[in-house]
C-alpha cells in the first residue's frame, strides 16, 4: 500500500508538472490588425518630354495671287522640349484629376512654296519660309487609372485648356514676293498669315508625389 501511495503520489506530481510545461508553452500570438488602403488625396507632378508637332500649312490671301502655287512643303517643325508641373487629386484607386502648366520650347518652322504666276507652265519664283515657335499652356486632365502592374500603371484621359503661341522671326529667306518680313528685314504688304491646326504628339516622362 505505501509503495501504491507512493506511485499515485509520483504519476500525480508528474501531470502536474507535465500541466504546468504545456501552460508555458502555450504563447497567444496579437491579432494582426487590418489597415485599410486609403485613397484620395492631394499629389504634385512634373514632366519633361520632347514635342512632336505638325500644321495643315499656311494660309494667306495672297497665296490665291499667282496662276499656279505649288507647295513643296507645306510646313514642319523640328522637335522641342516640353516642361510640366501641375497639381491634382485622387479621388479614388482609379479616378484623378489635375491641373498643368506647361512651356514648350522652340520649335525650328519651315516651308516651301514655288509660283507661276501666269499660268504659263514657267515658274517664276519660290517663297522659302522659316521661323521659331514656342508657347505655354494651361490644361485640365482626368484620368481613369486602369491598375498597377509591376509599378507601372496604365491609363486613359482626356483635358481641355488654352495656349499662347508665339511665333518669332517669320521670314521669307528668298527674294521678297511674299506677305512676310524678306531676309532684308522689310514687309511691303500687311496681310497676317495663319498657321493652320497645328498638333503635336508628345513623348513625356513624369513623376508623381503623392502628399498624404
Amino acid at each position: 500500500m505505501r509503495i501504491i501511495r507512493k506511485l499515485g503520489l509520483a504519476t500525480a506530481l508528474m501531470a502536474l508538472s507535465t500541466a504546468n510545461g504545456l501552460a508555458a508553452d502555450i504563447i497567444e500570438e496579437p491579432i494582426p490588425e487590418v489597415v485599410p488602403v486609403v485613397y484620395g488625396g492631394w499629389y504634385l507632378r512634373g514632366d519633361i518630354g520632347m514635342s512632336n508637332q505638325h500644321i495643315d500649312g499656311l494660309d494667306n490671301v495672297l497665296n490665291d495671287s499667282p496662276a499656279t502655287l505649288d507647295w513643296r512643303n507645306e510646313g514642319t517643325f523640328s522637335s522641342a522640349p516640353t516642361y510640366q508641373v501641375g497639381v491634382g487629386y485622387e479621388f479614388n484607386e482609379w479616378f484623378r484629376v489635375d491641373g498643368v502648366v506647361q512651356y514648350r520650347g522652340k520649335a525650328d518652322f519651315d516651308a516651301l512654296d514655288r509660283y507661276d504666276i501666269e499660268g504659263d507652265g514657267v515658274w517664276d519664283g519660290a517663297n522659302q519660309y522659316e521661323a521659331e515657335k514656342s508657347e505655354w499652356l494651361v490644361m485640365l486632365n482626368s484620368y481613369i487609372d486602369l491598375g498597377t502592374y509591376a509599378g507601372i500603371t496604365p491609363y486613359v484621359g482626356g483635358g481641355i485648356g488654352a495656349s499662347r503661341n508665339t511665333i518669332s522671326g517669320y521670314q521669307d529667306i528668298n527674294t521678297p514676293t511674299g506677305d512676310v518680313s524678306s531676309f532684308d528685314g522689310t514687309n511691303a504688304i500687311n496681310n497676317p498669315t495663319t498657321f493652320e491646326n497645328i498638333t503635336s504628339h508628345d513623348f513625356k516622362f513624369g513623376l508623381r508625389y503623392k502628399l498624404y
